[in-house]
């Protein structure tokens, strides 16, 4: 056998895609591409048996063409080798010489024994070189070379491989063309690669001419986030964490952007999609080039404002844009597909024009009726430029909408203004306006940019009351950063500066006890919070009750007064509702925090007391509170106690989206450890051991084994060292999971010990619901001295307050150390009704093994798949794993199902509840702004969901969601 392969002679293969060559020679790793694949494979097949066929592989620079044509020349060389016959020839469209010379050059020599057909394309290779590169399409050498190409498949099959189609010479293309035609007559497989670009006429004839004779275009989409973060691994060694998946969301699914963009990756080459912009009509780049001043997206109403162009104007160079997988059409708006695109065409305008341009472009949009943040983007870069004289309008726009732009974007509200207020003087009669509108916006913002604003404005202020509410505004953006000492050290220069008025002592004195609450000085926090609230309650002074009465709330439930905690909860939301927000005008945010706040920490009291009901309507409440107008911490706060409850109530799919929509670097800093905590717990009970240690790997603080933390009184720590409370309980539970899961029994027990630590569990107030398992893992491990120890210690926690979650939780302990199924079948009683599946399924686990330990193996078999049934909604495998194997360990056997956890990986079974709401709403032809309101949820939790439909389906678009639903709602006969 005979195999003959030509190589690209000298050309750069778009090989960075999703193939990666090993340096030792060893296989290449693959990620994606299944169905294209198998579908050349198909076709390679088939040519043995004498049936050819024409592919054109189309898509963007670097999706992965290229790539994709090694698959198959490495697939059509084995199967020729295997089959002992046959031909393979490759070449490039940019093959120096023209891809015909290439190609008859391979041709030569696939059959050394005729002479005759050797000399001929000898010939035909000689007149090649000679002829002009230049010149037209010659019709007489493309059917010689065809001729040529039927003669070679007269031996046996040949398979033609050309990349980059869109490079070859019109004689190329015309042979191509008349090659087409013939597949479906001849044992000849054409395999070509083609970059999608407007405006390329030939190439535009042949793929309608080849479409139309039968040839399959295969458009490569962009990865799967899925496959995006196996290339990520295949490339890396290492699963990506959160920060890198969505530093790698910016690739738009393009493989060689996401290598490019992976640590250490190579810089952007000749392939970089920004220089595809240079092969666009004139019209289109133009087009760009005022799409790019926008922003990263924009609408077509935006674009035609600033271009001054109508949308049927537009459409053609849209159009082309898209084509070239440069734009990309969301439901909603038009966005740039890479970075780079957008950022190269910003840089290419002059300095001076960009000005000019961004100037007239702001104007446009108000003109259009654009929000105050997309206007206040045009100005953005020109803040610190801008004059009272020659801009006039930019500063009576800024002056007249800066209090809503604050709300809507107040990051740019407050870059904008202290660029303004640099150049504008200070008697001008907008001055005093726009720097009160600052300080709104510095209180929205928050984050250590907002305070170092408060800070500027509090210094350039005189007035007694102003200073007062700027001193509380930044000791509350210092509370939430956690910087304690410093919120504390402000309110104390307060004090020094002179005396403040009743109503304002008391808002500062009840801020005050907030902070000595979270720095852990918990009976200043008492003592102060019960002495605000009695002078508030005798002075009128609703804000400084507010903040009292939380503060009392909070340093209660540390004590485990749970009850008595839910009523000053109460009394505090009362006492907020009568603030007069007109006399705070400085604190509404403050205010609107407070209540927040307030809101969140009902919510947690209401769910531990098994309210849940009432629990989420307090989460609706702070919803309808915040609005649209939520800040990203407030949005974050709710959004992740809302996840929380949903993990609690066994939700995982809704925990997980609501997760999805939230980002390290927007919100309060507190946030992303409740955020990597909750998805770590749901991805590890699901055995997704790399996705729990990606979320765990996100955090500052990432121990790989567990380390007895020294003791320490919290009264002697000045400022946040990380998650405190609950946050850090969920963090221990996660890292015990992993290393349990992991076969490291001792090492989960030692994360979960610090909670029976009298001081460092003096957060956790509701460490008792992880001494149930602090006890099986001891008993596991045969330390019974700490089993009985966490017993005590939850016997304790349910002796300090008679609730029915923390009897249960003792009663689960004192079962397993006792070995006594009775006080287990009272804790399996309350769970039973307690609306937390998980917890049910834990339970009737623990007295499934004590039953198998006294002997009754029916009851515990019973047990075990009562746990299971638990289990197995929540695609909890991890502890379907364990549970088998635990009981298995003690003579307990069951059915060959109960080995198996969670749901399908694929096709409509694969859905969970949430994703199945949403994929029957889309099935209508519902839009996802449609479908939030329906549902309650927000766009990007929608969009979460139909990503996860599109691959579990294995659907490209709605449309093909709705054609399955149709297709399994169908009778069958």
């Amino acid at each position: 056998m005979t195999t003959v392969t030509q190589g690209s002679h000298g050309h750069e293969p778009e090989s960075h895609g999703y193939e990666q060559e090993s340096h030792e020679g060893e296989p290449r790793a693959w990620t994606g591409r299944t169905a294209e694949t198998r579908r050349l494979n198909r076709h390679i097949g088939e040519l043995t048996n004498g049936r050819g066929h024409s592919l054109l592989i189309e898509g963007e620079p670097g999706i992965g063409r290229t790539a994709l044509l090694h698959r198959a020349h490495d697939e059509a060389r084995r199967t020729a080798r295997a089959s002992q016959g046959g031909h393979v020839v490759r070449a490039a469209g940019s093959t120096p010489g023209g891809p015909l010379t290439a190609l008859l050059d391979a041709l030569a020599r696939t059959a050394p024994d005729r002479p005759a057909r050797g000399a001929e394309a000898q010939r035909l290779l000689c007149g090649l070189r000679a002829r002009d590169p230049h010149r037209a399409a010659d019709p007489v050498l493309a059917e010689r070379v065809a001729d040529l190409v039927r003669k070679v498949t007269d031996d046996g099959p040949l398979a033609l491989l050309l990349d980059d189609l869109h490079h070859a010479d019109t004689t190329t293309l015309l042979l191509w063309q008349r090659l087409g035609r013939a597949t479906g007559r001849l044992p000849l497989l054409l395999v070509a690669t083609a970059r999608t670009l407007p405006g390329h006429r030939d190439l535009g004839r042949l793929r309608r001419d080849l479409a139309d004779s039968g040839t399959t275009l295969l458009t490569l989409p962009p990865l799967t986030d899925d496959e995006v973060r196996d290339l990520a691994t295949a490339v890396t060694g290492t699963a990506p964490g959160p920060e890198l998946r969505e530093r790698l969301a910016h690739a738009g699914g393009n493989p060689r952007r996401v290598r490019e963009l992976l640590p250490g990756g190579p810089a952007p080459g000749r392939h970089d999609p920004a220089a595809v912009t240079r092969l666009l009509p004139a019209a289109a780049r133009e087009t760009l080039r005022a799409a790019a001043l926008l922003g990263p997206d924009f609408t077509g109403t935006e674009l035609g404002a600033v271009t001054g162009r109508s949308p049927l104007d537009l459409l053609t160079p849209i159009d082309d844009a898209l084509a070239a997988g440069l734009l990309v059409d969301t439901d909603e708006r038009l966005r740039f597909r890479h970075p780079s695109v957008y950022e190269a065409l910003r840089a290419g305008i002059p300095a001076h024009e960009r000005a000019e341009r961004h100037h007239a472009a702001a104007r446009a949009l108000h003109v259009t009726g654009a929000t105050p943040a997309r206007v206040a983007g045009q100005l953005l870069p020109l803040a610190k430029t801008l004059t009272a004289g020659r801009d006039r309008w930019a500063l009576d726009w800024l002056t007249a909408t800066a209090a809503d732009l604050a709300e809507q974007a107040p990051g740019t509200a407050v870059a904008l203004l202290r660029g303004c207020l640099t150049r504008l003087p200070p008697d001008d009669p907008r001055h005093d306006t726009l720097r009160g509108h600052l300080a709104h916006a510095a209180l929205l913002l928050r984050g250590p940019a907002g305070t170092a604003t408060l800070r500027s404005l509090l210094d350039g202020t005189t007035d007694a009351d102003t200073r007062t509410q700027l001193t509380a505004a930044l000791a509350h953006g210092l509370f939430l950063q956690g910087r304690w000492n410093d919120a504390l050290a402000a309110l104390d220069r307060s004090r020094r500066a002179g005396p403040v008025a009743a109503r304002w002592n008391l808002l500062l004195q009840g801020l005050r006890a907030t902070i000595h609450h979270a720095a852990g000085h918990d009976e200043r926090c008492a003592v102060l919070a019960r002495q605000v609230i009695a002078q508030a309650r005798a002075g009128g002074h609703a804000f400084g009750e507010a903040y009292g009465r939380h503060a009392l709330s909070c340093a209660l439930l540390r004590e485990r007064r749970t009850a008595a905690a839910l009523a000053e909860n109460t009394l505090a939301l009362r006492a907020s509702a009568r603030v007069d927000r007109a006399d705070a005008r400085w604190l509404t945010c403050t205010l609107t925090d407070l209540r927040l706040t307030v809101l969140l920490h009902r919510a947690a009291l209401l769910d531990q007391s098994d309210r849940h009901g009432d629990a989420r309507a307090a989460l609706d409440l702070a919803r309808e509170e915040t609005g649209e107008r939520a800040t990203a911490g407030q949005l974050g706060g709710i959004t992740v106690s809302a996840a929380h409850l949903d993990y609690r109530a066994g939700r995982w799919d809704e925990a997980l989206a609501r997760l999805d929509t939230l980002s390290d670097d927007a919100g309060d800093p507190w946030l992303p450890w409740p955020r990597h905590g909750i998805a770590a717990l749901v991805h590890g009970h699901r055995d997704l051991g790399a996705d729990a240690r990606a979320h765990l790997d996100a955090l500052p603080e990432r121990p790989e084994r567990p380390e007895r933390p020294e003791r320490s009184e919290r009264s002697e720590r000045s400022e946040a060292a990380g998650p405190r409370g609950g946050r850090r309980g969920l963090l221990l539970m996660a890292r015990a999971l992993l290393a349990e899961r992991a076969g490291r029994p001792r090492d989960a027990l030692a994360f979960l010990l610090p909670t029976l630590d009298p001081v460092h569990a003096r957060d956790l107030d509701q460490r008792f619901l992880w001494t149930p398992d602090i006890v099986r893992l001891a008993l596991r491990t045969g330390d019974r001295a700490t089993a009985r120890a966490a017993a005590v210690i939850s016997a304790g926690e349910a002796d300090r307050e008679h609730h029915p979650g923390r009897i249960a939780a003792a009663d689960r302990c004192r079962g397993l150390v006792d070995g006594d199924p009775a006080p287990l079948a009272a804790a399996v009683e309350y769970h039973r009704t307690a609306g937390r599946p998980l917890d049910l399924g834990h339970a009737l686990e623990d007295s499934a093994a004590v039953h198998a330990a006294v002997g009754d193996l029916p009851a515990a078999r019973e047990l075990l798949e009562r746990a299971l049934e638990c289990y197995r909604p929540l695609g909890a495998a991890w502890d379907v794993r364990r549970a088998t194997g635990r009981l298995r360990s003690l003579g307990v056997r069951t059915g060959p199902r109960a080995a198996r956890g969670g749901r399908p990986q694929a096709g409509w079974d694969a859905l969970t509840p949430a994703e199945s709401r949403v994929a029957r709403l889309v099935a209508l032809g519902r839009s996802n702004p449609e479908i939030a309101g329906d549902l309650f949820l927000s766009p990007r939790t929608v969009q979460t969901h139909v990503s996860h439909i599109l691959t579990k389906l294995g659907a490209r678009s709605r449309t093909e969601v709705a054609r399955q639903a149709a297709e399994r709602a169908a009778p069958r006969h």
